[in-house]
């Protein structure tokens, strides 16, 4: 299996996210010095607002883009013995998913999923069980959302991006497959009716080579070159 990782783009993102994160921290500092003079109380406001907003923005990039919520190297673990018909594409554009493999099945955006403990989907209605510290937990834990509705989108931007990028041509009779990866060995997944396939780290392999060929030889590496003149 190929990788093509743009790892400049999520060093630009991370350097991003540090520097909103220390401009937040300058000016809670200097709110702090204003305070001491009551008729600059405005301004006092006025440095709390913008460094809460600048802290919203770093933990916003730090959460795509950070080391400690990737999970590419995983995957790349978790793909290890697909041949080279398969390439991973991690980060390859703001406006594409996080991870999209492209394989003999068609292009597959992967939704990677954090959760531990017991997942339910009935119908495309996801729901958590409460951890063991129940509702206070549940601040700490990632949150759920709803995966299928992401799955959705990511598919929409792939076609999107593609066609808009390099032509309409180039995904042409291509099959795009989104599927939703739950990466942490402790989840548990009860699956009851979902629109778009669910699986595990530890199944993905398999589950990626279920299917009939869509896509020829040539067909992936032509998409494959186009992911890497991204990076």
């Amino acid at each position: 299996m190929n990788v093509v990782r743009n790892s400049k783009l999520v060093q630009r993102r991370v350097r991003i996210a540090s520097a909103a994160h220390f401009a937040a921290l300058l000016c809670f500092t200097g709110g702090l010095f204003i305070s001491r003079e009551e008729q600059y109380l405005w301004a006092v406001y006025a440095t709390m607002v913008v460094g809460l907003g600048l802290y919203a923005v770093g933990q916003h990039l730090l959460k795509r883009w950070g080391p400690r919520y990737r999970f590419d190297g995983l995957l790349v673990q978790a793909l290890k013995g697909l041949d080279k018909r398969y390439t991973l594409g991690a980060f390859l554009h703001p406006k594409l998913p996080n991870y999209v493999v492209i394989g003999p099945q068609g292009i597959v955006p992967l939704i990677a999923q954090p959760q531990t403990g017991l997942i339910t989907c009935r119908s495309d209605q996801w729901s958590k069980e409460p951890g063991r510290w129940g509702f206070i937990g549940s601040f700490f834990a990632p949150g759920l959302k709803n995966p299928t509705l992401d799955a959705r989108r990511a598919s929409a931007q792939v076609k999107d991006f593609m066609t808009e990028r390099f032509g309409a041509e180039a995904i042409q009779d291509v099959p795009i497959l989104p599927s939703i990866v739950f990466m942490n060995p402790k989840a548990r997944l009860r699956i009851d009716g979902s629109s778009v396939p669910v699986t595990s780290a530890k199944e993905l392999r398999t589950h990626l080579r279920k299917g009939k060929p869509a896509v020829s030889s040539q067909q992936t590496q032509a998409i494959a070159d186009l992911w890497q003149s991204l990076v």
